[in-house]
């Protein structure tokens, strides 16, 4: 969680509209709850994150908003890395090189 950080800080307008969409299409208010034992430094930079979304986003949220936040945003980069792979593309978004110094995009 703690490594997800950095790049919630960084959201752009596009980052905060999914977002958005994101907490209304999966509300955290529901009527389930789950209890999670995390450490001080974790607790710490969840309210970090939400107090950042909430200016970013115009909103207020809850700290399992953020949460949320944060697994939707792994999620995303671990689909888009997949995406990725599966185009053999490097991390420039280039055609990896096979090797034989023919342009695999032929």
């Amino acid at each position: 969680m703690n490594s997800r950080v950095p790049g919630i800080e960084k959201i752009d307008d596009e980052d905060a509209k999914n977002i958005r969409q994101h907490l209304v299409a999966l509300p955290t208010d529901g009527s389930i709850r789950i209890n999670l034992l995390i450490t001080e430094t974790s607790a710490e930079n969840l309210v970090r994150v939400r107090n950042l979304l909430e200016t970013r986003l115009a909103t207020n949220i809850s700290v399992g908003d953020a949460l949320s936040a944060l697994l939707f945003d792994y999620v995303v980069q671990q689909k888009a890395a997949s995406v990725i792979a599966k185009l053999e593309l490097d991390g420039s978004g280039q055609p990896r090189s096979n090797g034989s110094g023919d342009d695999p995009r032929s």
